[in-house]
């Protein structure tokens, strides 16, 4: 009876790795590859994947000539099996500095062309400050990725814009802004006169804009649309440091957030207007997801992010409704604590 502890201690080891093997074969799409790495026998790797697929009682991967591919149930089992593995090392992580103060890995989503690059800068200078033992990950990409990553587990929070709402995400409104245009003041596409450019003015200038995976310009495009205004795209640029270069160049025109392209005004040589015309604003928005218990680093981050974001950045209205359409900004985050105390009381029992 002494060795049992031990020897259960031991297969619960062993059921850990065989479901790291799991996910490292389909990362790679190759039990070949996968043994590799793992420096383990390949006909070894084969048979865990194969007690691996007894333990769900149906084929998880597609073996073919060029490697291996999750089945529907595998990507199914993949997705469940990554969560539980980050989860189990979180938990390490957390209980093993339990009595050191908060630390872990924690990964922050931001979408570009946004104000919160500005924001993330200011967390990363407070995180270190306040709590040295956190590792941040900054991730930067378009809307659809980030959000995919908060529910899939692999990201625990994101400051996105969106239009609409998506199931399994919290959304806690931070600010709304209005749209600039932004264009060098000695080139053949300066301008109009006037404080302000209308919206419908633009229909024969050249413009440098992200993809339509952007919500942002899903935005622009349904306002062009809804003033019959053709839009002309010259160039589709996902990275802001190269659109500014070609504003600067004189290339084309570029329509940006209005906060990002105020930072953008004090520049030599370029000229930002406020665009009028726009029959809505881009609301910025901080987002978890809605049914991944977060640790306290993730909780002491979000925290510091919602203090940030309030002090620096302009109040959202207050009639804004946030895509959950179940709460606002405030709510939003009591929600984020309510599922983190709800998570550590579940534990306890």
């Amino acid at each position: 009876m002494a060795g049992k502890p031990a020897v259960q201690q031991k297969e619960l080891a062993l059921d850990l790795r065989r479901l790291r093997f799991f996910v490292k074969v389909v990362d790679l799409g190759s039990i070949t590859r996968a043994a590799d790495v793992l420096h383990i026998a390949q006909p070894a790797l084969s048979q865990q994947i194969i007690m691996i697929e007894r333990l769900f009682g149906q084929p998880l991967l597609v073996r073919g000539r060029s490697g291996v591919a999750p089945t529907r149930a595998g990507r199914v089992a993949y997705r469940h099996i990554q969560l539980l593995l980050r989860q189990l090392d979180q938990a390490k992580t957390e209980v093993a500095a339990a009595s050191e103060g908060l630390s872990g890995r924690v990964t922050v989503g931001v979408v570009p062309y946004s104000c919160a690059n500005g924001l993330v800068l200011a967390l990363m200078q407070e995180v270190t400050a306040r709590y040295p033992g956190i590792l941040l990950h900054i991730h930067e990409n378009f809307e659809g990725v980030l959000a995919a990553e908060l529910l899939q587990g692999r990201m625990d929070l994101a400051f996105l814009y969106e239009l609409a709402p998506r199931d399994g995400l919290l959304y806690s409104p931070l600010v709304a802004e209005s749209l600039s245009v932004v264009a060098a003041t000695a080139s053949s596409i300066a301008l109009p006169p006037g404080q302000a450019v209308d919206l419908a003015a633009l229909g024969d200038f050249p413009l440098l804009l992200p993809s339509r995976i952007h919500a942002m310009r899903q935005m622009i495009e349904v306002c062009f649309e809804a003033q019959t205004t053709k839009l002309r795209v010259l160039a589709e640029i996902e990275s802001l440091d190269t659109l500014v270069a070609a504003v600067r160049q004189g290339l084309g025109a570029a329509i940006l957030p209005a906060l990002t392209a105020s930072a953008l005004a004090r520049e030599p040589g370029i000229d930002v207007k406020p665009l009028v015309g726009v029959t809505r604003e881009l609301m910025l928005y901080l987002c978890t997801a809605e049914h991944h218990a977060p640790s306290e680093a993730v909780l002491a981050v979000h925290d510091l992010a919602a203090d940030l974001a309030g002090r620096r950045l302009p109040a959202a209205p207050a009639n804004e409704p946030s895509p959950d359409r179940r709460g606002t900004a405030s709510r939003g985050t009591g929600r984020v604590r309510k599922r983190a105390d709800a998570a550590s009381h579940a534990v306890r029992r």
